[in-house]
């Protein structure tokens, strides 16, 4: 999400982003909450001028469950998300523990 503004000769361009989230997740129970970080980033001209905190959004795992989104044109559901996630953490955990 974009917002563009152009004053004085100059161009000033927006943009709500989440630079930080967090999986809290407890193993034992299966819950937990996804955290984002939400900031506004502001680029002046074409080049970057500051990123300003915005506050942060929150869900339970359980919330996060009953939602999917729409990546191009296909569904990704959670379970998939979730899945991937977790199949990069263990294809990592080999590679670090072989070293």
């Amino acid at each position: 999400m974009a917002i563009i503004v152009s004053e004085e000769q100059r161009t000033i361009r927006a943009e709500i982003v989440s630079p930080r989230i967090v999986i809290n997740w407890n193993p034992d129970t299966d819950t937990g909450s996804v955290h984002f970080q939400v900031d506004e980033m502001e680029y002046r001209d074409g080049v970057f001028h500051q990123l300003t905190p915005r506050g942060e959004y929150a869900l339970t795992l359980q919330e996060l469950m009953q939602r999917s989104v729409i990546v191009g044109e296909q569904e990704i559901s959670p379970l998939l998300v979730i899945g991937y996630i977790k199949q990069l953490f263990a294809d990592l955990h080999a590679e670090y523990a072989a070293d």
